[in-house]
């Protein structure tokens, strides 16, 4: 028992540590951050120059309305500006639930092919949302009020690095074996409409040939996190290295313990991270390998979604304004660069290609753990484990420090004596037969509630006394008040329920017979009768009346038969 409390605490140790571990471990990257801006491939000036034009003419690009398709034109004509001659708004509709009224929103995309395309040219999506809600939206089920905000923050540094990134390549060229598509996706602050309808309308033929989607989300929060997939991957690893091989700030999610969240929850993943909140779940949970950068500031101790160190979220609130995040973030436009340089690097490398097509083959299928009675039953779990470690932890308490508890007790009534019960110490017995404290209680002021002699049983009295009264009859002689409705025959009986007794006078043996047993003498006999005359010629009646106590026992009224006989009258007062 001692072992397996051992081994258990043992276990619960290690799962706390584990969980201390993940949630305060640093994400910061394991290599040399280079301080050379040469480095990145895209200065920091450009991507605030392209932010700046972008908030100041398109503040607001609430889902659904005009002012979001004017934002999704100018996209356009800029992506046309850069080259791109396929570039086009791909419409879409969301009809209500609740009404019949149609919601018109739009993709911008383009794209950016391999030098030598083939039908089984891989493909890749690079995208970023460009709607806001800084008025109010009237939804697919229901309304919601504007922010007010300039959604800067949220998404506006993801549109520029996606334009910066898209620029780029049209401006150098770079020779792929693979198509890149360049995606702005509409609608996508309420729910993902843009790129869920992206993904339907894409043949089969290109779904089987995408093997990454790329998200570029918040880009001017403090740091830079690449967030590929919770389980081990080829393509973690390759992200990895490309950040160590060209020194660039980018950090890994190791926050892995946030609340659930079904609506969030990716294909296979038995829970939530902060860097599950993308448009790039529509292409996770649909078996396509993914890339999220994401700008946040996940580094705290208590598991708070941080966009900036020591400062409330800004996103989809009245306060993301552009002017508040130069000035929470003044590294923003190098953050952004970042991002959009790790990409190109990623896409340069000879290995990038092969890496996305092994994890895309081997897409990890744990899709039972998104079923819900699965938790079920691992709640289930997890609850009958504590259960049992609590029992043996309380059992283990309890035999070290025993608790005394008074055992209950059962009164058992000993009718025919103490000897004749079988005792333990789990009863409290009760003797009747010696009844003189017992009965008293029970019955009080009862004649026999005197101990009897040992020989007779002793049983309890009858439950009523019979009282009589004396009169004088006509003749100037007592008797009872009950005795002129008797015969003779009757008055002649004993009545053992007459207790019209003096009890301070007791019954004298009869004159024939002393107390000790012996024969009186002729003296004693001659006394006798002559005081027997006396009485009859006073006129008291001298007929004997037999008088028997209820509670005498069986031997005293055997001898008050044989010789105890008083006379009449002795003892009674007269009325």
């Amino acid at each position: 028992m001692k072992k397996l409390i051992s081994v258990i605490s043992v276990i619960i140790a290690a799962l706390m540590s584990a969980f201390a571990l993940t949630a305060c471990s640093s994400g910061a990257p394991k290599h040399d951050i280079s301080a050379d801006p040469s480095s990145l491939l895209i200065t920091s000036q450009s991507l605030e120059a392209k932010l700046d034009d972008f908030i100041s003419k398109h503040p607001d690009r609430t889902s659904f309305s005009q002012s979001e398709r004017a934002a999704a034109e100018y996209i356009n004509s800029l992506l046309v500006d850069y080259g791109y001659s396929d570039a086009a708004l791909q419409e879409f509709s969301v009809i209500g639930t609740k009404s019949s009224d149609e919601k018109v929103s739009q993709n911008v995309v383009a794209v950016y092919p391999a030098e030598e395309r083939t039908d089984d040219t891989k493909n890749i999506i690079i995208g970023a949302i460009y709607d806001n809600t800084t008025s109010k939206i009237e939804s697919k089920d229901n309304s919601t009020e504007g922010t007010g905000g300039d959604g800067a923050l949220m998404n506006g540094t993801g549109i520029a690095t996606l334009l910066a990134i898209a620029e780029y390549l049209k401006t150098e060229k770079p020779s792929f074996d693979f198509d890149v598509t360049i995606a702005f996706f509409g609608a996508s602050c309420l729910y993902d409409y843009g790129a869920e309808t992206m993904f339907v309308k894409m043949s089969d033929a290109d779904r089987a040939r995408t093997v990454l989607a790329v998200e570029l989300r918040r880009l001017g929060g403090e740091y830079v996190y690449a967030y590929s997939d919770a389980r081990e991957t080829r393509r973690e690893g390759f992200f990895d290295r490309v950040a160590a091989d060209k020194g660039l700030d980018i950090y890994k999610v190791t926050q892995k313990s946030p609340p659930f969240s079904t609506s969030n929850t990716l294909n296979g993943l038995p829970y939530y991270q902060w860097a599950h909140d993308g448009f790039f779940c529509q292409y996770f949970n649909r078996g396509i390998p993914t890339l999220n950068l994401v700008g946040a500031n996940w580094e705290g101790l208590d598991l708070t979604n941080e966009e900036f160190v020591g400062s409330k979220p800004i996103t989809y609130s009245s306060e993301d304004t552009l002017d508040n995040l130069k000035s929470r973030n003044p590294d923003y436009a190098v953050n952004m660069a970042t991002a959009a340089t790790f990409v190109i690097e990623s896409m340069s490398d000879d290995a990038f290609i092969d890496t996305m097509v092994y994890d895309k083959v081997n897409f990890p299928d744990t899709e039972i753990f998104t079923v819900s009675w699965v938790w079920l039953l691992v709640v289930l779990g997890v609850i009958a484990i504590a259960y049992i470690c609590m029992s043996l932890v309380v059992n283990r308490i309890g035999k070290k420090y025993p608790i005394a508890m008074p055992k209950p007790q059962k009164m058992k009534m000993a009718v025919f004596g103490m000897d004749y019960e079988d005792k333990d110490d789990d009863s409290v017995f009760v003797e009747l037969r010696n009844g003189s404290s017992m009965l008293d209680e029970i019955f009080p002021g009862i004649p026999n509630n005197e101990p009897r002699d040992p020989v007779s049983p002793n049983f309890a009295p009858p439950p009523f006394t019979v009282f009589t009264t004396t009169s004088e009859n006509g003749d100037g002689k007592r008797e009872d008040a009950d005795d002129a409705f008797k015969t003779d025959e009757q008055k002649s009986t004993v009545d053992i329920f007459d207790c019209d007794v003096n009890p301070s006078e007791k019954t004298e043996p009869k004159n024939d017979e002393k107390a000790d047993g012996q024969a009186p003498s002729d003296n004693e006999k001659n006394d006798s009768v002559a005081a027997s005359e006396e009485k009859s010629k006073a006129g008291v009646d001298t007929k004997p009346r037999k008088t028997v106590s209820a509670g005498k026992s069986a031997s005293a009224r055997k001898s008050a038969s044989a010789g105890g006989k008083k006379k009449d009258g002795q003892g009674e007062d007269d009325k």
